[in-house]
């Protein structure tokens, strides 16, 4: 069995994601993918890669938590839903 039985919003990376993306109402994804290494830095002592980030950021769009409010794929403009 892959994938975790969390769910989304209890992830990891998600609840990064979803904390940026309450405090700063809408982000471009480039910039999301920054704060999330930076917070992660400063949780955890160590940051994934972009992939990872990507990855996640894929899941709460087709989960429904995120919205793209403007942009195209790469450069997208997201916030919460």
């Amino acid at each position: 069995m892959t994938g975790s039985l969390k769910p989304l919003a209890e992830q990891k990376n998600n609840k990064l994601i979803l904390s940026i993306l309450s405090r700063e109402g809408k982000i471009r994804r480039g910039d999301l993918y920054l704060e999330v290494k930076k917070l992660q830095k400063q949780k955890y002592g160590k940051e994934t890669s972009y992939q990872v980030i990507e990855r996640d950021v894929d899941r709460l769009l087709k989960g429904g938590l995120i919205k793209v409010v403007s942009g195209g794929p790469r450069s997208s403009v997201l916030s919460l839903k």
